[in-house]
């Protein structure tokens, strides 16, 4: 009897909060910028927190592939992930808005446009049921294929072109303008590259390294087709189990970890681009007359699936007034 009061008494007097370990998934490989930024972000927000707050992380995908996540996430096995849109569409088409084919045409686009969606687009993710931690944009996307005559959109036709599985935005849009895409999780492009399952991909420079890509690839059309954004969320349930206090200061590390995220998406882009040249990638540009034909192919392919309720109507008129605004300035 003495031994369970001896018992009760010690559980009694354990910590209300013995701290909360957030468990977060990605896909991206241990070892890239990105993954060395979340962890030095963990390690700061264990100090400030004292330990109540800690972040675990699986990276490389071992926690598998999009959709898996989203459903351990609903049961309770991890806690949140990193995500680009496209992944992130099955919840909230907005968050793969700036993904819109040939809407954005500079990183000073993006920073305006980012500026005024960013939090519409947050505020969509959070609607349903996510804390958005973190936003951060992965660079351009860029055509790159192991076929080099891919300049124009007859040859692109041509082709066996990836998007990530899920992808409702680009699948449709390559569908309208006579592309047949083939879906793949992130995991099997390296092998569908390999054994010619795809032959083109739209990926960022960054992107095309870290995944070993380019050993597979032949060129690079020098042409922004989207703008690629990342996100990390947690699931609200999770989230409110944190202590107020340690919520913000879990917001505010990452916050400000995102922000220089940024900043070095730019800069590492830039580095990417010139490795992928330097081992034999080559840079091909799309003449004039033909960028202008496959602008005016994806434009009406986009009033048909804006028409279908895959592209927000409010956002993309937001975009495209602010874009009007900047071009016609000198």
């Amino acid at each position: 009897m003495k031994s369970w009061i001896a018992l009760l008494w010690m559980l009694v007097m354990l910590p209300a909060q013995a701290g909360m370990v957030l468990k977060l998934a990605t896909s991206v490989p241990d070892g890239t910028t990105w993954m060395k930024a979340m962890r030095q972000a963990g390690k700061t927000i264990e100090e400030k927190t004292e330990g109540r707050v800690r972040l675990k992380f699986y990276p490389g995908g071992v926690m598998g592939t999009d959709t898996t996540v989203l459903r351990k996430i609903r049961v309770g096995q991890v806690h949140g992930a990193a995500f680009t849109g496209g992944e992130l569409s099955t919840l909230t088409n907005d968050a793969q808005f700036y993904t819109t084919p040939f809407l954005l045409r500079t990183l000073d686009e993006v920073q305006r446009v980012r500026q005024a969606l960013d939090p519409q687009i947050r505020a969509s993710i959070e609607s349903k049921g996510m804390v958005v931690l973190g936003m951060s944009g992965g660079g351009f996307a860029y055509l790159m294929s192991s076929r080099t005559e891919t300049r124009d959109l007859d040859a692109m036709r041509q082709r066996k072109v990836w998007v990530p599985v899920g992808d409702a935005l680009n699948t449709r849009v390559l569908r309208e303008i006579g592309i047949s895409p083939v879906p793949l999780s992130l995991a099997d492009v390296y092998t569908g590259l390999q054994t010619g399952l795809v032959d083109t991909v739209a990926t960022t420079t960054t992107g095309a390294l870290a995944f070993q890509w380019f050993t597979r690839l032949k060129m690079m059309l020098d042409v922004p087709l989207g703008y690629v954004m990342g996100y990390l969320v947690v699931d609200q349930r999770f989230f409110r189990r944190i202590q107020p206090q340690d919520q913000q200061v879990v917001r505010s590390v990452l916050q400000e970890t995102f922000e220089h995220l940024d900043q070095l998406s730019r800069e590492e882009n830039a580095k990417a681009k010139t490795v992928l040249l330097q081992r034999g990638v080559r840079l091909e540009h799309m003449t004039e007359p033909e960028r202008k034909r496959l602008q005016q192919a994806v434009d009406a392919a986009l009033e048909r699936v804006i028409a279908e309720g895959l592209i927000s109507r409010k956002l993309y008129d937001q975009a495209i007034q602010l874009l009007k605004a900047s071009r016609a300035q000198p």
